[in-house]
């Protein structure tokens, strides 16, 4: 599920540095001039260059793009925030993902078109999404390693964790 990711490596500056790029460096995140942050608060301009640097820059580890996808818009979903599950379903589209899979993520749990590591990490994404739900990690962190590496669920938490601040960030700007 890990591996190098081109898209992602052209968040780094020209130079090949691991520093964060500047605003203008990348826009299909659609936090650009007239995407998801624009008009902000330097709180947000800032936050989307921790995002670039942080999840984008070192281009090292990332999710496979699908389930990247999904993780998003699964947080999305819980968090109600309709711009990010409007960006999520076209991202998820244009890397392949079915309409029917995107129609069932809402209901993942009752239906079969998810795999096993699919699962692990869509009920980790809610784990970390609805903190009040604790009572579900039980043995969750034993099933997550069945299906990845320790850095890999780094790299999953990192990207939840990510995606729950960018959903805030709309949220409270809209």
């Amino acid at each position: 599920m890990v591996g190098a990711a081109e898209a992602d490596r052209a968040a780094l500056s020209e130079d090949g540095s691991s520093r964060p790029p500047a605003l203008s460096d990348r826009d299909d995140l659609g936090l650009g001039e007239t995407g998801l942050l624009h008009g902000t608060s330097w709180l947000g301009e800032h936050a989307r260059k921790f995002y670039l640097w942080g999840v984008c820059g070192s281009g090292k580890l990332t999710l496979e793009p699908r389930l990247k996808h999904l993780v998003r818009l699964r947080a999305s979903q819980i968090n109600g925030c309709a711009y990010c599950v409007k960006l999520h379903t076209r991202e998820a589209r244009a890397h392949g993902e079915s309409d029917e899979r995107l129609d069932q993520l809402v209901v993942w749990r009752s239906v079969e078109v998810f795999s096993a590591p699919e699962r692990a990490a869509l009920a980790w994404t809610e784990v970390l999404t609805t903190l009040a739900r604790q009572d579900m990690n039980s043995g969750l962190r034993t099933e997550l390693g069945d299906h990845f590496s320790e850095q890999e669920i780094a790299v999953l938490g990192a990207e939840i964790a990510m995606i729950n601040l960018w959903n805030r960030i709309a949220i409270s700007n809209h």
